[in-house]
């Protein structure tokens, strides 16, 4: 069934932080959307004390420049695999968040980019006994039953991984394939960075050791668009979108609205990067084991959000410290020249203060 929320209580956040100003003339819009935080969250927007801060950076972009355009939205939210069809009946005007592709494309008319998304793939520790053998999509092709890939339906994956649909087990959202990935159900699935943070956080706290991020493979950053309906009228009002969008992301409220929604507030731990023991620089590399030959230089003090922490952090076991010390975890970086690039750094610089 049709899950929509509340028109009024949707008014009433977006009366409250829209910049449209009370003697404009008001025009409503019918947009879809599905569950996906912290990008968009009907169960935020749901929660009392989570209206106005919680509802997701895409929908906050969205809403602000749909308000410099004197637009109210009325939100609606369906399954992602029945929101095609309904754009394309006229049942509902646009939606949010998407990822392009060609077949995309070539039906539906693409807004300019939102904000970005950065896909990773999580396995599961019982499940893949030697993750360092999944370096790109291609090896996918390795996890055969009783290994099994998820995908979400109605998403749309980086061609490398969508070849491998056809041997996929689908679950009807990415919080369902979660539960099967901590379970062993399944055994390897793609997913957002920051929407597998906010599920395991929200969701899943007391399981998250049971998986990670495959620390060899490719990560894929790619924009997030609103679209609709191949229509003039659509064609028109993207035009407009577009312009007021760029305006927008060259405001200081558009910085602010990102900020809410960084690493830090998703409860990831800001550490400090120093240089230390036989290392005299802060270095990173794209991949937890490429060489001393390719690696990214990163000033001393560096800032960085850490995305998974090495093992050896959170199991017990007889370590050797020496080896520890070269040991990487996952982080992002937060300010200079390296700004938000994701590096595997040898535990030895990550420093909390």
């Amino acid at each position: 069934m049709q899950r929509k929320w509340s028109v009024i209580a949707f008014l009433l956040v977006v009366l409250s932080t829209s910049p449209v100003s009370s003697g404009a003339p008001v025009n409503y819009i019918t947009l879809a959307s599905g569950e996906w935080a912290p990008f968009v969250s009907e169960q935020e927007m749901l929660e009392p004390a989570g209206l106005g801060s919680g509802r997701g950076i895409a929908v906050e972009i969205v809403e602000h420049v749909l308000g410099n355009m004197h637009y109210h939205p009325h939100m609606v939210f369906l399954p992602w695999g029945d929101i095609e069809p309904s754009l394309h009946k006229g049942q509902i005007r646009l939606s949010f968040p998407w990822y392009d592709s060609e077949e995309r494309r070539s039906k539906l008319l693409f807004s300019s980019p939102l904000t970005q998304s950065t896909t990773v793939i999580y396995y599961n520790h019982e499940q893949i006994r030697r993750a360092e053998d999944f370096k790109r999509y291609g090896d996918l092709g390795q996890c055969r039953p009783p290994c099994r890939l998820g995908l979400v339906e109605g998403y749309a994956y980086p061609e490398g991984v969508e070849r491998f649909r056809e041997y996929a087990d689908i679950s009807p959202d990415v919080e369902a394939a979660f539960e099967k990935l901590i379970g062993g159900k399944i055994a390897l699935l793609p997913v957002d960075q920051e929407v597998a943070f906010h599920l395991l956080k929200n969701r899943f706290p007391q399981r998250r050791h049971r998986v990670a991020i495959l620390p060899e493979m490719e990560q894929a950053s790619r924009d997030l668009y609103l679209v609709g309906a191949k229509t003039e009228e659509n064609e028109a009002f993207l035009k407009n979108f577009d312009a007021k969008l760029k305006e927008f992301q060259g405001s200081h409220l558009y910085h602010r609205v990102r900020s809410r929604y960084q690493p830090k507030e998703l409860g990831v731990p800001e550490v400090r990067l120093t240089a230390g023991g036989s290392y005299p620089l802060v270095f990173g590399t794209k991949r937890e084991h490429d060489s001393i030959d390719d690696v990214v230089l990163l000033p001393q003090g560096s800032r960085a959000w850490v995305l998974q922490w090495h093992p050896s952090f959170h199991q017990p076991g007889k370590l050797n410290l020496q080896e520890q010390m070269s040991q990487k975890s996952l982080v992002k970086i937060m300010r200079g020249p390296q700004r938000d690039r994701v590096l595997w750094v040898p535990n030895i610089f990550i420093t909390i203060e």
